[in-house]
């Protein structure tokens, strides 16, 4: 994220906004090749159809990893804080 925001602040906002779309259809893809991973290629004598209730762990995942790319909410800096100072020596 603070690749971007160094794009935009260097008045480079078309190849950031490019940089974003292409990181967009990178992501989707990984994911896309994830959902195919898990859930491999369906039996022959059914047919293939994305049912929403399949794709909700997934959509869950994905919100979370956006709403934690633009920053760590307080609470739960403080616990990966806590667990460093427990872990480290």
């Amino acid at each position: 994220m603070m690749l971007v925001r160094a794009g935009f602040r260097a008045g480079r906002p078309w190849i950031t906004a490019a940089v974003l779309v292409l990181l967009v259809g990178i992501f989707i893809a990984v994911l896309g090749h994830l959902n195919r991973m898990l859930y491999g290629e369906p039996p022959e004598h059914l047919e293939a159809r994305e049912h929403p209730r399949r794709l909700l762990p997934l959509a869950l995942n994905v919100a979370v990893l956006i709403v934690l790319g633009f920053g760590i909410p307080g609470p739960l800096m403080r616990l990966l804080g806590t667990a460093a100072e427990i872990v480290s020596p």
